[in-house]
Formats: structure tokens, C-alpha cells, sequence
């Protein structure tokens, strides 16, 4: 349940998953499916597979045009496939993969549909027992597709960390680097961010992300930080906070919208079921108007089932 404006004072969703594991366990396959009050449905196919130091994940998907869940917007109006591999071994790890996705999959004449294609790479290297250093990068084609017109974009993304154990605990500070280069939307992105685990013999409990970034777009910059914290009193129950703010209003609803303020707790009731009461405030934040109501100030209560052993509330 969502509680919100007039508009939209009272949204309910239903969502389900079937899953199949294979006796050792090496092996499982997931189908889920979600609807919300307007009857827009999403579902997805997920086919994970270990294999001895690899591990093999693919699958297809597709989302209805404004599809919503309470406790975030979806990235709704599109279909999709894609396939990625992992492999490990003792000091190294490295992954790699491509998708391919179509939106506006109803063909709507007034919105522009796009043909995306991407691949990447990443790597991550244990230098010692203290620290370790990784980092990915990420290229992408847009393409137009069905509807209104649009442009060729071509997009860039790379992102390095070190993590060092240090007396505060386990420390990981990065860099990220985004680019797109479009005739109609340019736009790049510079950000740095520290994430840490507080307590070195016990990483799950305490840990808190925060991070900076400038986005650069064709007539103005944007810099916006962000600040996350996960508190866990016992094994069972966790406290979270988080916060995002833009330093200037840009006229994009979606994106100054995107400033928000929230708070929750999880339960892990019992083996493999979790209850989560969250709260988002973004009004208070961007100061928005009566249009944008619909997607500030929200409460939600979550219940799921999460097979995965003796878990952390998350």
C-alpha cells in the first residue's frame, strides 16, 4: 500500500516467483511476475548456473508501459534479453557479458522507441590479504526504433575501486566515468563515492555508502550527493536510512524528483521470510508541485519469502 495524493492515494500491486533448484544446488531457474492496480504486468525468466569456477546467468524479460511498484519506479516499457558470465579463482575474478532490449513495445506513435544493445567487461584482483582493486567498463548503442523519431546515441561508462582493510573496517573507495554522446541528449557524469563496513569481524552489520557526483548536459550542471546507512541491532532486524539531493532544480520531473529522504526497518520473522516497513519522503526535499505529488511521499510495507540461509535482515 502506498500512501500518496488524491491522484493516486492508494496503489496495490501483486507479484509472485516460482523457482526451481536442482538437488545440488548448482542449478536454478526463476520465473516472476508483477501487476499493479491498472492492470500493467511485468514479468522476467532468470536462468542461473554454476559450473565449477564459472557461473552462467541469462535470461529475457519484459515490462508494460507505466508499470509502478510501491517501493520504486519501475524502469517500465520494455522487452528484453541477456546473458553474462562470471569466473573465479583464487586471486582473480572477472565478468562479462551483452543485452539487448526494445522499448516502446506497443508501438505508441508519440513516444520515441528505442533498439539498445550493450556489452561489457569488468575484473577485480586480490592484491593481498588487505587489499583488493577491480574495476568494469560498459559500452552501449541506442538505436532508433518504432514511434517518434529520435537520434543515435552511444554510450560509455567506466568504474574503478580499491578496497583496503583498514582499523575503521573494510573500506572501498571508487570513481565512476559516464558518457553519452547524442545529437539530442549529450550528457556526462563524474562521481567519486566511499562505501564502508564498519566493523571488520562482522561486515554485515553496520555499513554506510556515500558518494558525489557533476552532471554535465548541454546548458547546465548538475553536482548532487548521496548518503546511505544500514544498521543492523541483531541478525533479525535492520534500520536504514538514505538520502539523495540535487544542488539545483533542474526542470526535469523525473530527475528532481529523484532528491528524496527515507527511512525503514526489516525483520527476518522467521527462516526465509523478511518484513520490511519502508517510508520515502521527496517532497520535502525538491519542494514540488501539485504535478509531481504522484511521485513523493510514500509509505510501504513489504513482505517477502527469500530462500538464503542465515542472512542478515536487509
Amino acid at each position: 500500500m502506498v500512501e500518496g495524493d488524491a491522484k493516486d492515494a492508494a496503489q496495490r500491486n501483486l507479484g509472485g516467483a516460482l523457482e526451481y533448484l536442482s538437488p545440488n544446488r548448482n542449478h536454478r531457474q526463476t520465473m516472476h511476475v508483477a501487476q499493479d492496480s491498472q492492470d500493467h504486468m511485468g514479468s522476467w525468466l532468470d536462468s542461473d548456473n554454476h559450473l565449477g569456477a564459472w557461473r552462467q546467468r541469462f535470461g529475457v524479460y519484459r515490462f508494460d508501459p507505466k508499470l509502478k511498484w510501491v517501493n520504486k519506479k519501475m524502469d517500465d516499457d520494455r522487452e528484453g534479453v541477456y546473458w553474462r558470465t562470471d569466473h573465479e579463482s583464487r586471486h582473480t575474478g572477472w565478468f562479462t557479458g551483452v543485452e539487448a532490449e526494445k522499448t516502446n513495445v506497443y508501438a505508441n506513435p508519440k513516444t520515441a522507441g528505442l533498439l539498445k544493445t550493450f556489452a561489457f567487461v569488468g575484473i577485480e584482483q586480490q592484491l593481498n590479504s588487505a587489499t583488493r582493486i577491480g574495476g568494469n567498463f560498459r559500452y552501449g548503442i541506442e538505436r532508433p526504433g518504432v514511434g517518434k523519431p529520435s537520434s543515435i546515441a552511444h554510450i560509455r561508462k567506466l568504474k574503478t575501486f580499491l578496497e583496503r582493510q583498514l582499523p575503521i573496517g573494510i573500506s572501498r573507495f571508487g570513481a565512476l566515468l559516464v558518457e553519452r554522446t547524442s545529437r539530442q541528449r549529450p550528457e556526462q557524469q563524474v562521481g567519486v563515492f566511499w562505501d564502508q563496513a564498519w566493523l571488520q569481524n562482522d561486515t554485515e552489520r553496520f555499513k554506510t555508502s556515500m558518494g558525489v557526483t557533476r552532471i554535465t548536459r548541454e546548458t547546465f550542471m548538475v553536482p548532487s550527493t548521496g548518503f546511505k546507512l544500514k544498521y543492523s541491532l541483531t541478525r533479525q532486524f535492520a534500520l536504514e536510512g538514505a538520502m539523495r539531493y540535487l544542488w539545483q532544480n533542474t526542470g526535469d520531473r523525473q530527475e528532481d524528483a529523484s532528491s528524496y529522504m527515507s527511512m525503514g526497518a526489516s525483520w527476518a520473522a522467521f527462516p526465509a521470510w523478511l518484513v520490511s516497513l519502508n517510508g520515502r519522503w521527496d517532497g520535502d526535499v525538491v519542494q514540488a508541485d501539485e504535478a509531481n505529488r504522484d511521485l513523493l511521499n510514500r509509505v510501504y510495507l513489504t513482505i517477502a519469502y527469500q530462500p538464503r540461509g542465515n542472512a542478515y535482515a536487509e
